[in-house]
């Protein structure tokens, strides 16, 4: 049964900052955040009232570094659990290791709980996305090559998608069916980006710098990519594909850190699983964590900025009518980034948001499981959440 809870404040921020000029590479953000919140400065708060749906569905266990991955339609669910894998295996460095304990579950979220479906096969890392089908997983090979494949749900069959003698890595699937990740060979530094659509494939060299991280927008023929260059500097891209994957374009670029390292593109989408709002099909920009200024922030590709959002967010999710979904210590924010106004609801712990927008409930939250005082940061609970405008009849 869902709990229906009546809401609080809203806040009229004074404004965003458009960040241009970059200060040098910051410290790294853990997904899930400890500290306290500060009151936004110049803000003017009045009281509003706004209902949500709260429906707890349970807990699943994860390695407490790596956050679950939620299926756009909201009905599954997959986390890596065990030993938690060494930054090596998480930055595809050359000398990777996984643990033998870690392991890959995947669960089906129904309307009253969670139910376990299996565990894929052993010695594999859980992707960065999914879709309805299945779940993107990497291996590292004996030979310090790295494969990626992908998992289905409901059988856990396993399909290679990149499997040969490179270290492939960072794999994001949009909802076109095209495919796009970075390949280098062992021993060398730099990471071609290689787009896949059947059997078509685009390879754009790393030409003396290093692509990470891609992440697919909301039009198929978008691509945001981190681009590290020869000089140090942390750059995000979006680039426009030819249709036929003959060709591309930069349409705009960002600096994000003058000095910037695999590390900090790595958190910069830790935590958001969809960063570009891919399945909600907003069309803002790419949500990320910037390195320099310790908040969250968006890129925009129409104005080529990258714009700051609130204070100590540290992970969030487009909502499908374009809001963002913020993540601090104890508040979740709602944030409208066109009418510059955020809605807070106060939790009691940091929740980290996955938007499913094909669900009834729209999003799904993330929180290390409690019981009185105490914390068990290997367990995670799992929440759906729906705002009023969201509800079924």
């Amino acid at each position: 049964m869902r709990r229906f809870v009546w809401l609080i404040v809203v806040l009229d921020l004074a404004g965003c900052v458009v960040d241009d000029s970059p200060r040098g590479a910051g410290e790294l953000v853990v997904p899930v955040p400890q500290g306290v919140v500060q009151p936004a400065v110049g803000a003017r708060t009045r009281t509003d009232i706004a209902r949500f749906a709260l429906m707890p569905l349970g807990t699943i266990r994860y390695d407490g570094q790596v956050l679950p991955i939620v299926s756009p339609d909201g009905r599954h669910i997959a986390s890596q659990t065990g030993g938690p894998a060494t930054w090596r295996a998480l930055l595809a460095s050359d000398g990777a290791i996984v643990p033998d304990t870690t392991r890959i579950e995947f669960h089906r979220l129904t309307t009253t709980g969670i139910e376990r479906v299996g565990e894929a096969p052993t010695g594999l890392l859980l992707g960065r996305n999914c879709d309805d089908l299945g779940f993107l997983v990497e291996a590292v090979q004996p030979d310090g090559s790295r494969w990626i494949g992908s998992v289905t749900w409901e059988t856990g069959d396993l399909t290679w998608i990149a499997r040969d003698e490179a270290v492939n890595a960072f794999a994001h699937r949009g909802p076109s069916g095209r495919i796009a990740w970075c390949r280098r060979a062992i021993g060398e530094d730099g990471f071609d980006l290689v787009i896949q659509q059947g059997a078509g494939r685009y390879v754009i060299p790393a030409d003396k710098g290093s692509y990470l991280m891609p992440v697919w927008g909301s039009r198929p023929d978008l691509l945001y990519v981190l681009r590290i260059e020869l000089a140090g500097a942390l750059n995000v891209l979006a680039l426009r594909l030819a249709g036929d994957l003959t060709a591309h374009e930069v349409i705009a670029a960002q600096t994000l850190a003058s000095q910037g390292d695999p590390a900090h593109a790595y958190q910069a989408f830790a935590g958001s699983q969809e960063p570009a709002g891919q399945y909600a099909r907003t069309s803002a920009g790419l949500l990320l964590f910037h390195p320099v200024q310790q908040r969250m922030a968006c890129f925009d590709p129409q104005r080529s900025v990258v714009q700051l959002v609130d204070a100590q967010t540290v992970a969030g999710a487009w909502l499908r009518d374009g809001k963002l979904l913020l993540t601090t210590t104890d508040l979740l924010l709602l944030r409208d980034l066109k009418a510059e106004q955020t809605g807070a609801i106060a939790l009691r712990s940091p929740y980290i948001p996955r938007t499913t927008p094909h669900h009834a409930m729209p999003v799904i939250l993330l929180a290390h499981q409690k019981r009185g005082q105490a914390t068990f940061p290997g367990h995670l609970r799992i929440v759906r959440l729906a705002f009023a405008d969201d509800e079924s009849p």
